[in-house]
């Protein structure tokens, strides 16, 4: 059974491989290849208390309520998809043009990816059903009866 809890036990599966070689096609020009690929896993808590706002095609239909859903394990839904397409080549030059070993011009080219950012699974942990955020802003004190207010005028607030 789920509880509340603000013990969140985070997971991510995450998996890198990468191979490069460099061939001297000349005396004075080099080439280098590589290939990484990059899997980052979705996020989720390892016990399943956390919740998101998924939203599809219809979500906001008219008449329809909106409401959060139960993501992670067992759940069948992710926080997002997973991205299956983190394939980054790679490809450099060093070239000697006067063949003296005093002149090397250099070139590289490269595609990068970078997982996605820790704090949106992490301000998805107070969601509800598991957690519930309170709070009490009070506009008065005994010391000062209007603490709370301008000039003595209550300040609209929504």
């Amino acid at each position: 059974m789920r509880q509340a809890t603000d013990n969140k036990h985070f997971r991510q599966h995450e998996y890198d491989w990468f191979g490069q070689d460099s061939w001297k096609l000349r005396p004075n020009f080099t080439l280098t290849l590589g290939l990484r690929y990059q899997l980052d896993g979705v996020p989720y808590e390892g016990n399943a208390n956390m919740s998101n706002l998924l939203v599809y095609p219809g979500s906001f239909a008219r008449g329809q309520d909106v409401v959060m859903s139960i993501v992670g394990p067992g759940a069948g839904k992710q926080l997002y998809q997973t991205d299956y397409s983190n394939i980054e080549p790679r490809v450099g030059f060093s070239w000697d043009p006067w063949r003296d070993g005093k002149t090397a011009i250099r070139g590289a080219f490269g595609i990068f990816h970078d997982r996605v950012f820790g704090n949106l699974f992490g301000n998805a942990r107070g969601n509800p059903p598991f957690e519930q955020d309170y709070q009490h802003f009070p506009f008065e004190t005994i010391n000062n009866f209007f603490g709370g207010t301008l000039n003595g005028e209550l300040v609209p607030a929504v």
